[in-house]
């Protein structure tokens, strides 16, 4: 199940949404259940109670609580990363300047069902996913993570550091053996020293790329082929990539 947040003060924009989300879901063969709210205040309220949604269409220029400031009490406030952002506006001109919000999608009114279609195969495709938790053993206790919490494993000779955005573990092994053991595909082995996951790369560049906590990750020439094949069929679903030479 796809719980999906819409917030928007037009009606027709939310009911539009809705009808076209449900359509994409039947076509994508997933369940969405959507929840509407008219405003940023009243879709925080909902946070407030305990509620927690998987993708949010998120509505820039709303009154009061405009949507870039909701969104920023999503990632700061509650502590949210995993939630997926669509930001919708009627001007264009904010498109360039939502990078730092972490957006997966800009949506410019008025749009057509198959830009929503389009959302979600991208979300369906590179987020949906089921859950599956990496163990390893420290010290005589065996430890679960969830595999999407890990942003990197970082080996040092014999010892691998796992790293979550919170916390960080260390265990006897090796990065081959890890990378047997991790079945999921946003796992990339780029260094010899490194393995990243793909969701939480902020930028690439030919000999190192950045992860969304400002961590810098070399990229070895060995690894640079499996990367942009691995971009490729994460990300792009087979369209061309390129990682920026400079």
């Amino acid at each position: 199940m796809i719980k999906v947040a819409l917030v928007d003060d037009n009606p027709q924009v939310c009911t539009q949404l809705e009808k076209a989300l449900a359509a994409s879901a039947v076509k994508r063969g997933v369940n969405v259940d959507t929840a509407v709210y008219y405003s940023g205040e009243s879709f925080c309220s909902s946070l407030d109670r305990g509620r927690n949604f998987d993708l949010l269409f998120m509505d820039i220029e709303l009154e009061e609580l405009n949507g870039i400031d909701a969104v920023d009490l999503v990632r700061n406030k509650y502590g949210n990363e995993r939630m997926r952002i669509v930001f919708i506006s009627a001007k264009a001109e904010y498109a360039g300047r939502l990078f730092e919000h972490d957006v997966m999608n800009f949506l410019v009114k008025p749009f057509t069902d198959e830009a929503v279609d389009e959302v979600l195969a991208k979300y369906v495709r590179v987020y949906h996913r089921d859950r599956s938790r990496f163990s390893f053993k420290f010290k005589q206790s065996v430890h679960q993570v969830d595999s999407e919490d890990i942003m990197y494993f970082e080996s040092e000779k014999r010892v691998v550091h796992l790293v979550t955005e919170r916390d960080s573990y260390k265990f006897y092994d090796t990065l081959e053996n890890v990378m047997n053991r991790l079945d999921d595909d946003r796992f990339c082995k780029v260094h010899q020293s490194y393995v990243v996951n793909l969701l939480y790369v902020k930028s690439y560049q030919a000999d190192h790329l950045t992860l969304k906590n400002g961590k810098t990750i070399p990229v070895s020439r060995a690894n640079r082929e499996a990367l942009a094949e691995k971009q490729l069929s994460f990300y792009f679903g087979g369209e061309k990539v390129e990682i920026n030479e400079e």
